[in-house]
């Protein structure tokens, strides 16, 4: 079994991604479930799981061309995708495949909020969109936003699938808390978490 990732740097390099899941796509979308929240106690992911997770949701995969797994409004790229660990939160640098740390602060509880089993995820991702990024109308930028998140946390989803992950798309979360914690600012949109675990 693979060494449980615990990241402690304020910068960590991540392995590159897989290569290949062994899992066909329609056995994948057969599988997709959301996790209750006492399936949370499960054990950490490794760091090429972690690696793989992060790239499938939002990583860069036409480098070239600066494009990534998921698709954005006028390809915007307005999503910023945030690792929380027990150890502390990370952003992630998709660009140079990377997490950087944003706080030392174990923010589980915080992203579980009032359901409180959920805390108890070894890993919790969290979709942030920036809505003055993508050059519509304001009225429409919420809604831009929202779609968009949820193309991530589709792939999120899926992943989790094709691994054998727990994993389940939230919306509850303590958005004052982490905003602050997270030093995000007032019109960034907390979206979308997934509490994840083997």
């Amino acid at each position: 079994m693979s060494q449980a990732f615990v990241p402690k740097d304020a910068e960590i390099a991540l392995p590159a991604r897989s290569a290949k899941l062994e899992a066909n796509v329609m056995d994948v979308y057969a599988k997709r479930a959301s996790a209750a929240g006492a399936d949370f106690k499960g054990q950490a992911l490794s760091q090429q799981q972690v690696a793989d997770l992060l790239w499938c949701a939002y990583g860069m995969n036409r480098k070239d061309v600066g494009k990534l797994t998921a698709p954005s409004t006028m390809n915007s790229q307005e999503a910023t995708l945030y690792a929380i660990f027990p150890s502390g939160a990370y952003r992630y640098d998709n660009a140079n495949h990377k997490l950087i740390r944003v706080a030392t602060a174990d923010l589980r509880k915080e992203v579980a909020s009032m359901q409180k089993d959920m805390a108890d995820a070894p890993l919790m991702l969290l979709v942030v969109c920036h809505p003055n990024k993508i050059p519509v109308p304001p009225a429409k930028q919420r809604e831009c936003c929202l779609i968009d998140a949820g193309i991530v946390s589709q792939n999120i989803s899926l992943y989790c699938a094709a691994a054998g992950l727990k994993n389940r798309p939230r919306i509850t979360m303590d958005q004052d808390a982490l905003r602050k914690a997270l030093g995000l600012a007032a019109d960034d949109m907390l979206v979308i978490n997934h509490p994840i675990a083997l």
